[in-house]
């Protein structure tokens, strides 16, 4: 399921009245085609012919990650978050502070959510930095190597066009299938810059698997590997 307006519409209404007390205004919502972000509330400031200031919110949404339901509602509801704390004027000690925590985990447990905090927006969750291993996401590639079975590697977001040209030019190389990873960890694997394919035992490409979702070139990636 991806990411459309009618959606972010409908759970928007929904998870403000269920969970947020109706406290949070109507918003515009836009849809993008890109992967660096699932979601993310925009700010923008105003300023009047009087020289009054204000604030008008945006809900933008990538439509490239196909997930699940109720995936796609725990991001929603992150970024409502983001919104609630910002529209009220709220303080926190960083983007995904000290009260976007206490809020998330109050929702997580009462209505059997699973919002997450992700890796790219937030440098300290690294597992790989020894904080808080709630949560990792990253770009994922696996080929078959001719000879050596199946390899993978993660990679940095700002690599993945460069990565998948790289990859497709290797003819010792086929079946090369992209994936959006969200997991505890990266199992010490790097996120890497240039292209190069890791082999793992049959276990560990299990585990990373249940955790991958296929991203299909011909439905939203097409625009980015092109």
């Amino acid at each position: 399921m991806r990411f459309d307006t009618d959606f972010l519409e409908e759970r928007f209404h929904y998870f403000n009245h269920q969970i947020f007390n109706g406290k949070l205004s109507p918003i515009p919502f836009h849809i993008n085609h890109g992967v660096s972000r699932a979601a993310y509330i925009r700010s923008l400031r105003i300023q009047t012919m009087r020289g009054a200031k204000y604030c008008k919110f945006q809900f933008h949404a990538s439509d490239a990650l196909d997930l699940p339901k109720s995936q796609l509602e725990d991001i929603i509801l992150h970024e409502m978050i983001h919104y609630y704390i910002l529209s009220h004027g709220i303080e926190d000690t960083s983007p995904h502070g000290q009260i976007f925590r206490k809020m998330m985990k109050s929702i997580n447990e009462s209505y059997k959510r699973h919002i997450t905090i992700s890796i790219r927006r937030d440098k300290t969750m690294n597992p790989q930095r020894g904080s808080d291993k709630k949560c990792c996401t990253a770009f994922l590639v696996t080929a078959e190597i001719e000879n050596h079975g199946i390899g993978l590697t993660f990679c940095a977001s700002t690599r993945v066009r460069n990565i998948h040209h790289a990859l497709r030019t290797d003819h010792r190389l086929k079946n090369i299938q992209w994936y959006a990873y969200r997991g505890s960890s990266l199992y010490g694997l790097p996120r890497v810059r240039k292209p190069k394919l890791y082999n793992v035992t049959e276990t560990l490409f299990s585990k990373i698997m249940e955790n991958s979702t296929p991203l299909d070139p011909d439905t939203g990636w097409h625009q980015f590997l092109a």
